[in-house]
């Protein structure tokens, strides 16, 4: 019964991964090609750009909700758990960073005039704007994920669990790691900047003493040995618990970092 049940959820994340990498794609490669497009990266350009995504970034956040939501709800179902079906809280959404979207899609034009201003060459300066902006869009897909399947969840009762799925297309040393934790379900999911990871509820039954595939395990070893040059297959030594830390960012929310890594502000997240 319980292995019937993990594989119909697992269906149930595959397609919910397919439908908001689909979002995030096109929303990305509008914003690429429109990059890509200026003849250069003055005020007028950039403006432009400002125009253009927006509301392209605002629309694909909320499908993004959308489809967060009714992949819960299926889950939900799919466990035996009572939930409602609330409207789409747009505000939460669209405005989740607390900083006008207008002036934070002014920013890769800001990383232009900082690389030029820092010396580096124009190439350099337009590939690091066009970084930035693929930056700030994949992390507005992204918190629209996470603050939706939040809200979702905290109408479950507090007795269940969620983890993380790994994607495999951004799957970074942290992310693996963090996959190897279960979380209970009024916990915001962790993000990092690039991060594209999934999330879904755990059987009940396993929770706490949930164990991970062998697989996950190896791969996290693995992320463990090459930040550090050492890994220990019981994890004590080094603790694996106390190598990631969940900082709080003023935009981002919840964002994991290596402990050993601070942040000061959004620069620091490029």
């Amino acid at each position: 019964m319980m292995d019937q049940q993990r594989r119909n959820l697992d269906g149930l994340a595959a397609a919910y991964d397919e439908q908001v990498h689909r979002v995030r794609q096109m929303v990305e490669q509008f914003g690429q090609d429109l990059w890509a497009s200026f003849p250069d990266y003055r005020d007028d350009n950039i403006q432009e750009l400002v125009e253009a995504i927006v509301p392209r970034v605002q629309a694909g956040q909320l499908k993004t909700a959308q489809l967060t939501q009714a992949y819960l709800i299926r889950c939900a179902e799919e466990l035996g758990i009572e939930t409602t079906l609330d409207p789409i809280d747009q505000d939460a959404i669209l405005n989740g960073r607390g900083v006008d979207p207008k002036a934070v899609y002014e920013r890769p034009g800001t990383t232009v005039y900082t690389n030029l201003a820092n010396g580096g060459s124009y190439d350099q300066a337009v590939h690091a704007g066009g970084l930035r902006l693929l930056q700030l869009i994949g992390g507005d897909m992204q918190l629209a994920k996470v603050r939706q399947g939040q809200r979702t969840m905290s109408r479950w009762d507090g007795t269940h669990y969620f983890h993380r799925i790994l994607t495999g297309r951004e799957n970074c040393a942290l992310c693996v790691i963090a996959s190897t934790q279960h979380y209970k379900v009024d916990h915001v999911m962790p993000i990092h900047p690039g991060c594209d990871c999934n999330f879904g509820p755990i059987p009940q039954g396993r929770g706490a003493d949930w164990v991970i595939d062998e697989k996950t395990l190896e791969a996290a070893h693995d992320a463990v040995e090459g930040r550090l040059g050492v890994s220990d297959r019981s994890g004590r030594d080094p603790d694996y618990r106390k190598l990631i830390l969940v900082r709080e960012h003023g935009e981002y929310g919840p964002t994991l970092t290596w402990r050993d890594q601070h942040f000061t502000g959004a620069h620091n997240l490029a």
